[in-house]
C-alpha cells in the first residue's frame, strides 16, 4: 500500500473520531479546533481523491494545496488531542481508547512528515521526482 493511501486511511480515522465525539453522550471540549480539524480533514480527503484520479503532471500543484491544508489541520489536531488526553475526557480517552491512542502518537509522526514535506517543497524540487526516487507517492507518480 502506498503512503497516500495510508494517509487517506488515517484522515478517515481522524474524521470518524471527531464525529464520535459529537455524540449526545459526549461532553468533551468542542472548541474551534474540533471544527477546524473536521472541515480541513474532509477537504484533505476530497483532495486525496482528486490526486488519485489526476494525471501526474498536475499532482505537484495539488500537493502544495494539501500541504497548506495539512499545516492548519496539524496544529489544531496536535493541540486538540493533547487537551482531550489532559482532561481525560471519558468518551475520547476511555470510550475510544485505541483510536485516541493512535491519534495521540500519530500527531508526532505527522509533525515529522510535515517538516520533511516542507523541506522538499521549499527546496524547489519536484515532489514527483523526489517521490519517484524514494517511492513516497507510489504508482501515481510518473517521472
Amino acid at each position: 500500500m502506498d503512503p497516500l493511501s495510508l494517509y487517506f486511511i488515517s484522515q478517515g480515522v481522524t474524521l470518524y473520531y471527531l464525529y464520535q465525539l459529537e455524540g449526545a453522550n459526549c461532553n468533551c471540549i468542542m472548541d474551534w479546533r474540533h471544527n477546524v480539524v473536521k472541515y480541513f480533514t474532509t477537504g484533505i480527503l476530497l483532495l486525496l481523491v482528486v490526486i488519485f484520479i489526476t494525471p501526474a503532471k498536475y499532482v505537484d500543484a495539488l500537493l502544495w494545496i494539501m500541504y497548506a491544508l495539512s499545516l492548519v489541520s496539524l496544529y489544531a489536531l496536535y493541540t486538540y488531542v493533547a487537551d482531550l488526553d489532559k482532561m481525560q475526557c471519558a468518551c475520547a480517552v476511555k470510550g475510544m481508547y485505541w483510536t485516541h491512542t493512535y491519534l495521540y502518537y500519530w500527531r508526532y509522526l505527522l509533525v515529522l512528515l510535515t517538516i520533511a514535506a516542507g523541506v522538499i517543497l521549499l527546496s524547489g524540487k519536484s515532489l514527483r521526482k523526489v517521490s519517484g526516487k524514494l517511492n513516497i507517492i507510489g504508482k501515481y507518480t510518473v517521472i
